[in-house]
This record gives C-alpha cells, sequence and structure tokens, in this order.
C-alpha cells in the first residue's frame, strides 16, 4: 500500500454548526472522504456532564473498536510501516 497521499481539510465557517470535511487523495485519484457536522453549544460544566451521561462509554468504545481492527490487521499478517521522518510541527497554516 502507497502511503504517499495528501490530506485536504477544510471548516466550514462556524455559526451554529460546525462541519468538518477531510479529503485524502493520492496519484490515481480520491481515497477517503469524511466529514463530520456538531452544532455549537457552550462549554461548561453542565455540558459536559450532560454529553458524559449521553455516551458514558464512548471513550472505551472507540479505543477498543482501534485495538480491534489492528488485532485483524495482526492476523492477516500486515507488517507496520514506520515514518523515516520524524515531524516537529505537524501543523500547516494556509493564508489565502
Amino acid at each position: 500500500m502507497n502511503l504517499q497521499s495528501t490530506y485536504y481539510f477544510k471548516i466550514l465557517k462556524p455559526e451554529n454548526n460546525l462541519s468538518i470535511i477531510i479529503d485524502q487523495r493520492d496519484d490515481y485519484g480520491k481515497l477517503l472522504f469524511a466529514s463530520q457536522d456538531g452544532v455549537r453549544s457552550n462549554l461548561n460544566s453542565r455540558n459536559l456532564i450532560i454529553s458524559y451521561l449521553k455516551h458514558p462509554l464512548m471513550t472505551f468504545k472507540i479505543i477498543s473498536a482501534i485495538h480491534f481492527e489492528a488485532l485483524r490487521l495482526w492476523a492477516k499478517g500486515v507488517k507496520l510501516v514506520k515514518k523515516k521522518l520524524k515531524i516537529k510541527n505537524n501543523v500547516t497554516i494556509e493564508s489565502k
């Protein structure tokens, strides 16, 4: 699998809703398109508690799912590909 691909991130201007779009492409075209929409709310203790009560084990579920998929890949014999280049700052700011 070729790991040479480019990611394009787009965050639509947040007002009451927030939309984040991720587009991954390589030399042959589009590999991945992901988006997530959310509703704006104040960041305070009350809203954090409500969010936790709605999804109490969400972190555990996500971490478990990632490890389960890694186990499946390991069982298939997929080898780990390490990056040779170490990036100190992986944040890119684009001005128009």
